[in-house]
Formats: structure tokens, C-alpha cells, sequence
């Protein structure tokens, strides 16, 4: 999907067609790292504690109808397309405008604006990469000064680095959806839930418990969570980045944080929950079903996805009606800020309040 024609990398503000640089840098008003704080950086528990460990890396793309719409709005062409595209009509309008200026055929028009971000560790030693999607990429080369601080020039780069991803955002504008709906996936080694319920087959309330009488996982060996912690140590950000540094926070050094998921299929862990919890294992064991053994997919599964009742976004901190999974995160890009909807963040306005990235997209060069 992300070297194919219809996804551009989105580097730097720039629409890349087969884009390469990753990043880990962590705002979200630069939208390509950690969600909700200033810049959290993620760190794997697979990898020695050194700029050659597991960072989280991330990449934003989007399809060909979002980024001929954004070269479109940005250069004042398609003003009068003021949500994200949900008819026919506006569809046209985009292709026209790709077909016209750029000479360029919308293949898949029906696919509206796409917009993905996704999440990825360099894999360390013995790492079974047979069990993840993988992709060469180019990334920031640190230097370690101290425990407590890595920098980046800005210039030096790991170049054709194999990277394994750990998450994937999917969002994308349907039909009475100019809020769009917003989904995002894990790989099943992340990180344990916290307990909740779910109906089993013979209609009967069932708590799936993941935490032992410890405290502890029941199971201990996860890509970003320490075996041996509790749920109430975990999710505790330990390094941060400033411009190009990598700075421990408070008395830590830089380190794996452990992560859980607070909010197992983005809702409450209690049983009110359990109907919803149940419709998403379900969806993700049939899927599975028609995927071939040894399908690499399988080793990801769908968290859930959340929209509006009414296609309209909230505002400031007033959140919108929202359905679905009504908390959903990914444990990879929202570790820190896993108590709100997406739309705790992606609100404001019908553009650039819901996709951060709109507004610094320059416009696709003329040929």
C-alpha cells in the first residue's frame, strides 16, 4: 500500500511519490509522532537501551484524491469544497482538477481521501520479521551524549534501514462522513489490555483477564511492556524530544516506558461495554478466516474505529457525539493520551482542525 501510485509520503510537508524518510519526531502540530503531548518518543523493549535500539518511528500517507484535493485547496483552486469530500460532486470537482492541471486519471476516485499513519520499531536481533510487515526506509541517525540525552544533527541518516511496523491509523471521509471515520490497527505482540468482558457463543457475560492477582500480565513476553510491571506503573513517558534531542525526563533515563491498552477495543474495560467489545473480536476473527496460513495480516487486528452521529466534529474541548469505539488509541502513537476519542484532538473545524496535516501539504509541483 505505501509504494503504491495512489499513496504519496508526506515528508517535510511535501507529497513524495515512494517517500523513504521517517521520522521520530513526536508534536502532533507536526503530525508524525506521539499523540497529545509535546513530543513523547516510544522506545521498544526488543533492543539494548543505544541509538541503535528500537526507536518507534513514523510515517504519514495519503491517497491520490487527498493530495490533488489539499494541492487543490492550498493553491485557492477548489475554495468552494470546504469539507472533506463525501458526493459525487465533489469527487468530480477533484478529479477534474487532477485531470486538468496535472494531466494526471484518478483511478479510484470511490476511495474518497485517504489519510494513513503508521508505526514502526528497526527490529532488533532475533526478532522474527516473517511476523511483520516490513519496508526499507531511511531514518534519524542519533548520537548518545548521555543517558539521559541522544541528538541529532539533522542531517545523518541510517540509510535502507528494514523497518517492522507496530500500528496503522486508517482515516478516511464516506458518505454523510466529512469528519471521517477513523480506525487504527496493532500487531497482536504490542502490548496486553487491560481486563474486560466480552459475550461468549452461548450468550454469557466472560471477563477476559490479562493481569494475574500480581498485577502483572498473565502473559509476558510483549514488543512494549514489561513482563514484570504493573498496570499502574505503566504508560509513564520517559524521554521526550526537543528539536533534535532526545531528553530523559526528571530523574529517568532513556528507556522503554512499559505500555497497556487502558481502554481494551477503545472503550471502558467494564462490562457496559461488553456487546461492542464482542462485535470487534468477531469482525477480527473472520477477517482472519479469509486470510491464507502464513499471511503476515494476521498478525495485526483491528482496535476499533469511531465516528459522529451526526458528521460533525466537536470543538475546542466540547466533544461531538461520537459512536463507535468511543476512546479509541493505539498503544503505539497515543500511548500517553489514551483517555480521549480522536476527536478530542481532531476537532475545530471541517478541515484542518480534523487533519493536521492539510494546511503545510505544498501543492503538487505543475508540470
Amino acid at each position: 500500500v505505501f509504494d503504491s501510485p495512489p499513496f504519496f509520503d508526506l515528508e517535510n510537508g511535501n507529497l513524495v511519490v515512494d517517500g523513504s524518510n521517517y521520522s521520530t519526531r513526536g508534536g502532533k502540530l507536526e503530525s508524525e509522532g506521539q499523540a497529545g503531548v509535546i513530543s513523547g518518543v516510544l522506545m521498544s523493549q526488543k533492543a539494548g537501551i543505544t541509538p541503535d535500539g528500537s526507536i518507534v518511528f513514523y510515517a504519514i500517507h495519503v491517497n491520490d484524491v487527498y493530495a490533488y484535493f489539499a494541492s487543490g485547496k492550498n493553491t485557492g483552486q477548489l475554495e468552494n469544497l470546504t469539507e472533506f469530500p463525501i458526493t459525487q460532486e465533489d469527487v468530480d470537482q477533484i478529479v477534474d482538477y487532477a485531470q486538468t492541471t496535472y494531466n494526471v486519471t484518478i483511478e479510484d476516485a470511490e476511495s474518497l481521501t485517504m489519510e494513513l499513519k503508521s508505526s514502526w520499531i528497526k527490529p532488533a536481533p532475533g526478532l522474527d520479521l516473517s511476523n511483520y510487515i516490513t519496508i526499507q526506509a531511511d531514518i534519524p541517525k542519533f548520537t548518545k551524549v548521555s543517558d539521559k540525552l541522544w541528538t541529532w544533527d539533522g542531517v545523518s541518516l541510517e540509510r535502507n534501514v528494514t523497518l517492522a511496523m507496530v500500528g496503522y491509523h486508517v482515516v478516511g471521509s464516506t458518505a454523510n462522513h466529512p469528519e471521517m471515520i477513523w480506525a487504527t490497527f496493532e500487531h497482536v505482540d504490542n502490548s496486553p489490555d487491560v481486563s474486560y468482558y466480552y459475550i461468549d457463543e452461548a450468550g454469557n457475560l466472560q471477563e477476559r483477564k490479562t493481569f494475574g492477582p500480581d498485577g502483572k500480565p498473565i502473559r509476558k513476553d510483549w514488543l512494549f511492556t514489561d513482563g514484570n510491571v504493573t498496570a499502574n506503573a505503566s504508560n509513564q513517558m520517559h524521554m521526550e524530544l526537543d528539536a533534535r534531542e532526545i531528553k530523559a525526563m526528571g530523574d529517568l533515563t532513556i528507556s522503554p516506558s512499559s505500555t497497556i491498552r487502558t481502554h481494551p477495543w477503545g472503550n471502558s474495560p467494564d462490562s457496559t461495554y461488553a456487546q461492542n467489545n464482542t462485535d470487534i473480536i468477531s469482525l477480527n476473527e473472520n477477517i482472519i478466516t479469509l486470510l491464507a496460513p502464513g499471511d503476515v495480516r494476521r498478525n495485526y487486528f483491528l482496535v476499533g474505529a469511531t465516528w459522529t452521529a451526526n458528521g460533525v466534529p466537536g470543538v475546542g474541548n466540547q466533544l461531538p457525539d461520537v459512536r463507535g469505539s468511543k476512546i479509541l488509541a493505539n498503544a503505539t502513537m497515543e500511548t500517553y493520551f489514551q483517555y480521549k476519542n480522536c476527536f478530542g484532538c481532531h476537532n475545530g473545524g471541517k478541515l484542518s482542525g480534523l487533519s493536521h496535516i492539510i494546511d503545510d501539504i505544498t501543492p503538487l509541483p505543475i508540470p
